[in-house]
């Protein structure tokens, strides 16, 4: 894999493929309409601090 196309690669995956996300997360965010990583990259960080608290910012 090239460099520089991490972000390509992950975008197209589920969120069940992020490690903090368990089954709760998992839950909320497709509750939200959250189903790929990229709608996660395409959210603020305060957004997901809002959503998830603290570990908003980690994922």
């Amino acid at each position: 894999m090239a460099f520089g196309v991490e972000k390509q690669f992950l975008a197209l995956l589920s969120i069940r493929k992020i490690p903090m996300v368990g089954e709760k997360t998992y839950i909320q965010l497709r509750n939200m309409g959250v189903p790929k990583i990229q709608t996660i990259q395409e959210m603020t960080p305060d957004t997901m601090q809002r959503i998830l608290g603290a570990n908003g910012m980690t994922i």
